[in-house]
């Protein structure tokens, strides 16, 4: 019997990936001077100071005509209250007028500060068509 020679068959990374480039170095990162020694960071809020804590102002804006008016109003106030008011300031065609906070109707209990409702917030009425 004769002896035959076993040919080495390449490994498979050398058979699949004969042109294997070497990966490139990794980029430096920037570091803000500030933190280039420090170990930790966070991020916080910084929440601008009101002139009167509690009270700000919104805008309720009609959505039929565009008219506006503008209304000082409490966290702590209810949407019924903020329509009071706005009838009372704005006239007798602003008091059927139901409210959107953020693309979503408000209900009449519901807390301003609930809503996340903050200074310079944009309210706006629409009017419910009954009916079909």
């Amino acid at each position: 019997m004769a002896a035959t020679g076993i040919h080495p068959t390449p490994s498979v990374h050398q058979a699949c990936n004969p042109a294997c480039t070497p990966a490139a170095p990794p980029s430096p990162v920037q570091y803000h001077a500030a933190l280039k020694h420090s170990t930790h960071a966070f991020l916080g809020v910084i929440k601008e100071p009101s002139s009167s804590p509690g009270q700000f102002t919104v805008t309720v804006m009609n959505g039929s005509d565009g008219k506006a008016v503008h209304l000082v109003v409490k966290s702590t106030d209810t949407v019924l209250q903020l329509q009071t008011q706005l009838s009372r300031e704005g006239g007798p065609e602003w008091s059927d007028m139901n409210l959107v906070f953020n693309g979503k109707p408000v209900m009449t209990d519901q807390c301003l500060g609930d809503l996340g409702v903050k200074a310079g917030a944009k309210f706006v009425t629409y009017r419910k068509c009954n009916g079909g």
